[in-house]
C-alpha cells in the first residue's frame, strides 16, 4: 500500500473508523467475468482509512493467467494484452490478507461481487477462510430507498458525490469512499453503525447471498 501524500476528504469515513475503532479498506474489483464469482481478478483498487485521517491506496493490474470474457471487457475495458505483463494475483494475496485482518471492508455491492470473488481466488492460495468485517454501501443505500436498484454512479449522483472513473477499479473506490462518506454526513453516524451491526451476523455463503 502506498501512502497517499494528498489524502481524499473523508471526514465522516474517518469517524466511522474511529467509532468502529478499526481502519475501514474501501475496494473495488475488475474481473475476467460477467457476473460470476469465480472469476479472476484483472484489477485491485483499495483505499485504507486510518483512525487519525491517513490513507494508503493500492491501485494495479493483475494478470490472471486465463481469458478474460468480451462481455467483461466491454465493462472494464481491459483484454488479455493490457494485463499479460502484470503480476498474478498471488503477489497481492498476503497484502491483501494482511489488510482485511484488521480492517472493515466497504464495497458497493461488494457482498454479492467482491467478496465472493477475492474469497475464490484466495482459496487457491491459503487454507484460512476468508470472512473480513464488512459494510456493503449498497445495502445502506437499499435500506434508505427501499428499492433493490441503484448504480453506483446514480446513487453517487443523488448525493452530489463527484465520481471516479466508472468501471474502473480505483475510480469506484473514491466514488463509493465519497458516498460513504455523504450517506454518514447526510443521515448521521449511529444509522449506519447499526446497519453495520445488523450486517455482521450474516455469513455470506460461496455465492454471495446470505446463509
Amino acid at each position: 500500500m502506498q501512502i497517499l501524500t494528498r489524502p481524499e476528504p473523508l471526514p465522516f469515513v474517518t469517524q466511522l473508523a474511529v467509532a468502529l475503532n478499526s481502519p475501514i479498506c474501501v475496494l473495488d474489483l475488475e474481473t475476467t467475468g460477467y457476473g460470476n464469482n469465480a472469476s479472476g481478478i484483472v484489477q485491485i483498487g483499495m483505499l485504507s482509512i486510518g483512525l487519525d485521517g491517513a490513507q494508503a491506496f493500492l491501485n494495479t493490474l493483475v494478470n490472471p493467467k486465463t481469458s478474460i470474457n468480451p462481455f467483461a471487457t466491454r465493462v472494464h475495458g481491459l483484454t488479455s494484452h493490457d494485463v499479460k505483463n502484470a503480476p498474478e494475483f498471488k503477489t497481492f494475496a498476503p497484502r491483501i490478507i494482511s489488510v482485511m485482518s484488521d480492517h472493515v471492508l466497504c464495497g458497493y455491492n461488494s457482498g454479492s461481487c467482491d467478496i465472493p470473488v477475492l474469497r475464490n481466488n484466495l482459496a487457491h492460495l491459503s487454507d484460512e477462510a476468508f470472512t473480513p468485517k464488512h459494510l456493503d454501501v449498497r445495502k445502506l443505500w437499499i435500506k434508505i430507498s427501499r428499492a433493490q436498484k441503484g448504480k453506483l454512479t446514480e446513487v453517487a449522483a443523488r448525493y452530489g458525490v463527484t465520481p471516479g472513473q466508472a468501471h474502473d477499479a480505483m475510480g469506484d473506490v473514491l466514488t463509493t469512499a465519497r458516498l460513504l462518506d455523504s450517506m454518514i454526513k447526510r443521515h448521521g453516524m449511529s444509522w449506519v453503525l447499526d446497519e453495520y451491526e445488523a450486517m455482521k451476523p450474516q455469513v455470506l455463503s460461496e455465492d454471495g447471498t446470505s446463509a
